[in-house]
């Protein structure tokens, strides 16, 4: 039934699925593309604490909005890794991204007098939503100099007292482990064969049959 244990850094091949085809339609992704949303899926697996069943788990509370947001899908890659490496996955992890992004995309209240203070924009001159990376970035250099205090209190402004905890890791990771991380999800085709060639056999196998019918996935039943 596809559902033996181990594939994919701690999810089943009927999940792997499952995951991809979430993650596939949110961002609208066409089938014969459905094999890059497979890599940066194996990518957050391979280079962060999060598993396939966690970014399964993220995906379906963060994927809509992100996909509506047109957000890349691996600025999503990225900042699940840098959450996941604090401890902060699955739904967490999926919850936080969605008010983050949520917030961000229509500014209102104390979170546009954070974004005015700070000078951050988080459109671009035709009115669309800047990457998500993009838009950390500024929040990183901004925030840089600030007490741990000031950071915290933007932090819970634009993630809310349950999700402050995500944007902090991401603003506080070290230079190496963000542009690691960035540099990691831009270079993520490919990601799902290494990925099964670096495993044992049977972790091959299983997601030999995952991408070996990948086009197929967003319609198999």
């Amino acid at each position: 039934d596809g559902s033996s244990p181990g594939c994919a850094g701690g999810g089943s091949l009927t999940s792997s699925r499952n995951s991809l085809r979430t993650a596939s339609t949110s961002f609208g992704l066409s089938a014969d593309q459905a094999s890059y949303a497979a890599d940066v899926m194996s990518q957050v697996a391979n280079t962060s604490a999060a598993s396939v069943q966690d970014w399964g788990n993220a995906i379906k509370y963060v994927g809509p909005i992100a996909g509506a947001l047109k957000q890349p899908i691996d600025d999503i890659g990225v900042a699940m890794g840098l959450m996941a490496n604090q401890s902060i996955k699955g739904e967490t992890a999926g919850t936080t991204l969605r008010t983050i992004l949520s917030n961000l995309a229509a500014p209102a209240g104390e979170v546009k007098t954070a974004l005015s203070a700070l000078g951050i924009a988080t459109t671009d001159a035709s009115g669309n939503m800047q990457p998500l990376v993009s838009i950390m970035e500024q929040f990183r250099s901004k925030l840089s100099g600030v007490s741990d205090s000031q950071k915290a209190q933007v932090a819970e402004m634009i993630a809310g007292k349950e999700g402050m905890s995500g944007f902090l890791a991401i603003v506080n990771a070290a230079p190496s482990s963000f542009n690691g991380m960035v540099d990691s999800m831009n270079n993520a085709a490919g990601a799902t064969a290494k990925f099964a060639e670096a495993t044992n056999k049977g972790f091959k196998f299983e997601w030999g049959q995952l991408t070996g019918s990948i086009e197929t996935v967003l319609i198999s039943a």
